[in-house]
């Protein structure tokens, strides 16, 4: 029991705070994206941006771990097979599964899936700056 001004009150326990069962999912791909490092584009990107939120800052890139694709499913990787850094088709070549980071002036940025050439990813200078995530 508590002592208020009025009285005694009853102690009433705290509601336990509700679990997400996507918190574990969530926990394991910031396990897996920790330490991938974000690039950027030297030049604007050779595909399509989606949205209308102004001129872009700069425009991140980096490869996604193999994990992610078991952790969330297969994602469509980009609207197409066009390597985002060359404009050049990633079919029938080799290529990394990546996620584009467009950052925009007024402030919006996002994440998408696209498919990179490995040399193209590695044309791109590296930030030193983590990777975002999917959310």
């Amino acid at each position: 029991m508590w002592r208020t001004v009025s009285g005694w009150l009853p102690r009433v326990s705290r509601p336990k705070p509700i679990e997400d069962p996507f918190d574990a999912v969530r926990a394991e791909i910031d396990r897996v994206c920790r330490g991938i490092t974000l690039r950027v584009l030297p030049r604007p990107p050779a595909i399509p941006i989606p949205g209308d939120f102004g001129p872009l800052a700069r425009v991140g890139i980096a490869r996604d771990p193999d994990e992610l694709e078991s952790l969330l499913g297969s994602p469509a990787y980009g609207l197409g097979p066009q390597c985002p850094v060359c404009g050049n088709t990633t079919e029938g070549h080799q290529r990394l599964r990546g996620s584009l980071q467009p950052e925009f002036v007024s402030g919006p940025s996002f994440l998408m899936p696209v498919w990179i050439h490995p040399t193209c990813l590695e044309a791109c200078p590296d930030t030193g700056e983590q990777r975002g995530v999917p959310w």
